[in-house]
């Protein structure tokens, strides 16, 4: 048994955590979908000069059998996939400083979570085929781990690191945000008082006025009787 890797193209869905724009030069170019209504859709790419096609990459457990005289391969599971973009092997031959501006700020969470969660995954179904697989298990996971790495326990601390600093950041933002709205409603309470303000002495002065009024129709009703 080995381990089989396949690349499947994903130009029609949004790439995660990278800087992406659709390649597009028909009327929804300027627009922005979720999927491209266009048939056949639309591609995206990653980069505004390097253009990188996204992809996930397949992990596939197959084994040699010889059907009718004829070597075939038998798929015995599939391990997982994980998208391109978040592996290190994608950004292989890229500067570092242009891979940095066109990766988000959460990339390398991202990164970590997909690969744990992939882990998870491959674990489970390789676990169930144990019995079969016997000692080369190891050397199966060694050879999906050399594509999609293992996340080892200094990774994973890091990740509970920047998912704290990331919930602290949005945390903070939060609190920024809601500052923001007291303050402005303070504000608008206190344009509100200040017109109610006006709006009362201007009512006092129209009731001066409206009384004046009435008294010199009283006194002019008065004489004409």
């Amino acid at each position: 048994m080995f381990i089989r890797f396949r690349k499947i193209s994903s130009d029609g869905k949004r790439p995660k955590a990278v800087a992406a724009r659709i390649a597009c030069v028909g009327y929804c170019q300027h627009r922005v979908y979720k999927q491209c209504p266009m048939k056949p859709r639309c591609r995206w790419r990653i980069g505004q000069e390097e253009q990188l096609a996204p992809y996930r990459l397949k992990v596939i457990l197959v084994e040699n059998k010889r059907v009718n005289g004829k070597v075939k391969q038998e798929t015995i599971a599939v391990l997982g996939s994980i998208e391109g973009a978040l592996l290190p092997e994608f950004w292989e031959g890229i500067n570092r400083k242009r891979a940095s501006k066109i990766k988000a700020e959460d990339w390398e969470i991202q990164c970590l979570r997909a690969r744990i969660a992939f882990w998870e995954g491959a674990n489970r179904r390789l676990k169930k085929l144990a019995n079969r697989l016997g000692p080369d298990m190891k050397r199966l996971r060694i050879a999906a781990h050399e594509r999609v790495p293992w996340p080892k326990e200094p990774e994973r601390k890091k990740l509970e690191l920047l998912e704290a600093k990331a919930d602290f950041d949005h945390a903070k933002q939060n609190i920024e945000s809601a500052g923001r709205m007291v303050a402005t409603g303070k504000k608008m309470v206190k344009a509100a008082q200040k017109g109610v303000a006006e709006s009362e002495k201007l009512a006092q002065y129209e009731v001066r006025v409206g009384a004046a009024a009435a008294a010199k129709l009283a006194k002019l009703s008065t004489r004409s009787t």
